[in-house]
């Protein structure tokens, strides 16, 4: 497809979206015409992202977790599945250290909706558990939605050039190499519609984003597979926020244990757009800023979970780390 020719197909669709909020069949629609297969999500009871697959003709349950560097599968569907390398039993957890099944195995044939992948890497990792356990590589949960096969992180993400919609919510994917215009093309077409674009950074394993809260500079990980936006209980004086009432108790995939609370936020900032009174759960972070601090990473202020994201009506680039954010505060004002 040529640059004129897609310069052509995002002008005309930038109308479909501006002075309105974009509509999920126009965007599906619009990506197809780009080479795109939408495949559709479900939002789980605690906010979580899935989608139905299959692997080696099985099928299987799959989390999105853009927390997550890396696909990770349980034990129970690697069956027949090739050792493609060895990796250390231990890795870090959000609370302390979590046991691998020490290796990494190759899918086959990896099934999402009509597309197929071939000879996918994934780490062995137990994602079944009837205990309280995490939502992908962060996130406590407890119940049946912890019924998971695979995890896909941003590895997968980002080398199948996947576009994430966190409000539909959906995932588009390709099975072959866009054109190099496609992504910049496409954002110009969210700009003009009245979209904001707000850069990511990946550091080492992680993806960074940069926020405010309550008016502070900090620093997050975008991780759609928390259950809310988390805030460090040990930063939160520095923050101005309130450690809130205490709610559940949190147990990771190492077993470890922490406690969360619900506390408020006055604003909580994203590039150019803002938000008011966001409710965000609290944690202790100190585990995960120890680890970052053994490589020289700064400390983070918090999770970037579903819930801000969704009201930020948030499209994540996956391939080039760019964000995009739409205020949905701009349609009330128009109707009025």
């Amino acid at each position: 497809m040529n640059r004129l020719l897609l310069a052509l197909l995002l002008a005309s669709a930038s109308f479909l979206v501006h002075g309105d909020e974009p509509k999920p069949s126009t965007l599906q629609e619009f990506l197809a015409k780009l080479g795109y297969v939408a495949v559709p999500l479900q939002r789980g009871s605690l906010n979580h992202l899935f989608a139905d697959g299959k692997v080696n003709g099985r099928k299987a349950r799959m989390l999105i977790d853009t927390g997550s560097p890396v696909v990770a599968i349980d034990p129970s569907k690697t069956a027949g599945m090739q050792q493609l390398a060895k990796i250390p039993p231990k890795i870090q957890a959000v609370f302390g250290e979590a046991w691998t099944r020490e290796s990494v195995v190759g899918i086959d044939k990896f099934h999402i909706g009509s597309l197929l992948y071939e000879a996918e890497p994934a780490v062995v990792i137990k994602l079944h558990s009837k205990r309280a356990t995490t939502i992908g590589s962060h996130i406590p949960r407890s119940g049946p939605e912890g019924d998971y096969d695979v995890l896909w992180g941003w590895e997968f993400l980002s080398r199948h050039h996947a576009f994430l919609d966190t409000s539909v919510p959906a995932l588009y994917l390709r099975g072959d190499d866009p054109d190099t215009d496609v992504a910049t093309l496409f954002g110009r077409s969210l700009l003009a519609s009245g979209f904001t674009q707000h850069p990511l950074a990946r550091r080492g394993m992680a993806v960074e984003v940069t926020a405010t809260v309550n008016g502070h500079p900090s620093l997050f990980l975008l991780d759609t597979g928390s259950m809310v936006t988390l805030l460090d209980g040990n930063q939160a004086k520095d923050l101005e926020v309130d450690i809130g009432k205490r709610v559940a108790q949190m147990t990771d995939l190492g077993g470890n244990v922490n406690t969360m609370s619900l506390t408020m936020v006055r604003t909580f900032g994203l590039g150019e757009l803002s938000l008011e009174k966001i409710a965000v759960g609290i944690l202790g972070l100190r585990e995960m800023n120890e680890y970052r601090a053994r490589y020289g990473a700064p400390p983070v202020q918090g999770l970037l979970g579903p819930e801000v994201l969704d009201r930020a009506r948030a499209i994540i680039d996956c391939e080039n780390l760019r964000l995009y954010l739409f205020d949905r505060s701009r349609l009330a004002v128009r109707k009025n």
